[in-house]
């Protein structure tokens, strides 16, 4: 009678062991302040004296998809989502 109880806590111990919280980071898929930093390096969305949006926030994407010249264009993936970074990144690439 004890031995499945056992088996099912040898289980559920190795099991517990092998998860480490984390999940896979795929920077292409990421839409932080480090991605918005690499994409206003390769596209400067202020001016000389260092005027402009801040960084990330919707203003500057904005200014980010007028200066490639797709705003307001159906195709553009939502600001607010991951896919919206990745476009620009494949879009500043081209």
């Amino acid at each position: 009678m004890l031995k499945p109880i056992y088996i099912i806590f040898w289980v559920c111990c190795i099991s517990a062991c092998s998860y480490t919280g984390k999940t896979p980071i795929n920077n292409s898929l990421k839409c932080d302040i480090n991605s918005f930093k690499i994409i206003e390096h390769k596209l400067k969305t202020s001016d000389s004296h260092g005027h402009g949006p801040d960084i990330g926030s919707n203003e500057w994407k904005s200014v980010v998809e007028f200066k490639l010249g797709v705003r307001g264009e159906v195709f553009v993936p939502p600001r607010n989502t991951p896919d919206w970074c990745k476009f620009i990144e494949s879009t500043l690439i081209q």
